[in-house]
């Protein structure tokens, strides 16, 4: 009967386990899940961040350019009034 007992017991604590172990299993899945979740946000935030970056060195540019045109063309207006 105590063998029995044992046996029972054994088998309980195996289930106990058991059903830990799944729910360890779906813990690391969720864990997996959000994981890659968070590295596509990463990425999609990160190409966001790339555009930015384009537009303002565009953006530089352009304002370099109308610089350059507006001291051009003030340098043409001295120029006229001089001669």
């Amino acid at each position: 009967a105590e063998r029995q007992q044992r046996l029972a017991l054994a088998q309980e604590a195996a289930r106990e386990a058991e059903v830990r172990l799944r729910d360890r299993r779906t813990e690391q899945e969720r864990a997996d899940a959000d994981l890659e979740a968070a590295r596509e946000r990463h990425r999609e935030a990160q190409e966001q961040v790339t555009a930015v970056e384009d537009r303002l060195r565009q953006a530089r540019a352009e304002l370099e350019r109308a610089e350059r045109e507006r001291t051009e063309a003030q340098e043409r207006g001295r120029a006229a009034a001089g001669a």
